[in-house]
């Protein structure tokens, strides 16, 4: 990746990809400007950001957390975590994502915020302030934003309902991130998870190629 580079930003507060342009590029670290200046607004330090690029005729993704905003000049800091080609992605990697979802404990009523950073078809990782027990069993209601996914007609109110156990837990300055690895999935969520990830693989692709094609 270099400057001047267009690429895609996929925030959980949008249903579509942001076009962003690449301003800078150290190691990890990455600022980017994104073109549709008021989205910035929705972005929040320690958010997963997925980001997406072309290079040979070969797209990459890149799972990204956001390190600093800048809303006068619709700028993003962004540290790289992982970098994969989209090709060589296998059916059970966990792949990047970024969604809004609830969380509770089996044997509580408490709901607590969280965003998803990456998942697969048995396990996702997730940061949000709560602090919960390792091998704790929590329910998770993800709601992805199914634009590309035409499951059903009124599409924002399509969730993703699971539960799982906590198998990792790090924490962080102000948030924690825990690994969670997916113990109780009816298959009509499962089937959910599947056409979804299938289906933003190629949208993906197609949206990076509409922008290297835009004038």
């Amino acid at each position: 990746m270099k400057v001047g580079e267009i690429a895609s930003i996929r925030h959980y507060s949008g249903k579509t990809w942001f076009k962003s342009i690449v301003l800078q590029v150290e190691k990890n670290m990455l600022v980017v400007k994104l073109i549709r200046e008021f989205a910035v607004l929705n972005f929040l330090e320690n958010d997963p950001v997925v980001l997406g690029y072309e290079e040979n005729d070969e797209v990459f993704i890149l799972s990204c957390v956001v390190t600093g905003i800048d809303p006068d000049c619709s700028y993003i800091k962004l540290k790289i975590e992982s970098v994969m080609p989209l090709k060589e992605q296998r059916e059970y990697e966990r792949f990047p994502v970024s969604f809004y979802a609830k969380i509770r404990c089996e044997d509580s009523d408490k709901i607590n915020i969280a965003t998803i950073k990456n998942m697969s078809f048995d396990g996702l990782m997730i940061n949000t302030n709560a602090d919960l027990p390792l091998r704790k069993n929590i329910e998770v209601i993800i709601y992805p934003t199914f634009q590309e996914v035409k499951i059903d007609q009124d599409v924002d109110k399509t969730v993703i309902s699971l539960k799982s156990d906590i198998v990792r837990k790090e924490a962080f300055a102000r948030y924690f991130e825990y690994g969670l690895k997916i113990t109780n999935i009816d298959a009509q969520n499962q089937n959910l998870i599947r056409l979804y990830l299938q289906s933003i693989k190629g949208m993906q692709a197609k949206f990076l190629k509409d922008l290297k094609n835009s004038p």
